[in-house]
């Protein structure tokens, strides 16, 4: 989170170069192969929910909603700005 927040390119890249790009091949394969045995999908996606704070008179936040408004495109197409 402190590479990210901070823009640290040189750091992130160093993270990535040694444990997201280094992979067993045969492990790899042995996970695929799991998946495709139990009809595991491909992808997921999901609805996010939005939270709306609930504020009292004074602007203290005293509960949270929980929403569900949209529906996964909708959601996508807000979030890319194309709503």
């Amino acid at each position: 989170m402190r590479i990210k927040a901070e823009g640290d390119f040189e750091r992130a890249k160093e993270l990535v170069n040694t444990y997201a790009l280094k992979i067993d091949p045969s492990l790899r394969d042995e996970v695929i192969e799991r998946c495709k045995m139990m009809k595991y999908p491909d992808s997921v996606a999901f609805v996010v929910p939005e939270l709306i704070l609930v504020k009292d008179g004074e602007g203290t936040i005293i509960d949270v909603e929980i929403s569900c408004p949209m529906d996964l495109g909708a959601q996508q197409l807000k979030w890319a700005g194309k709503e």
